[in-house]
């Protein structure tokens, strides 16, 4: 889980945070380069919702996938 934070919150190069990256999301997953992240700012302690954005559009626009980290693994193992 910490390597998936490299190059998105983290630079493996320089051993330092990147300051453009929300600290509250926390990547869990990408494909083609576009990260899943669970959005601590709105957790209930016991969950998170889980957003994705388009890697390389020059800004972070993140959108919801799923309202839990639950259902967006019930998604996946459709």
């Amino acid at each position: 889980m910490i390597e998936a934070q490299d190059g998105y919150s983290f630079d493996p190069i320089a051993k330092e945070r990147l300051d453009d990256w929300p600290s509250h999301l926390v990547v869990i997953a990408s494909h083609g380069g576009d990260p899943f992240v669970l959005d601590l700012s709105k957790s209930d302690g016991k969950d998170a919702p889980v957003d994705t954005a388009e890697h390389g559009a020059g800004i972070w626009d993140f959108s919801r996938v799923a309202d839990s980290f639950r259902d967006f693994l019930e998604t996946l193992a459709k």
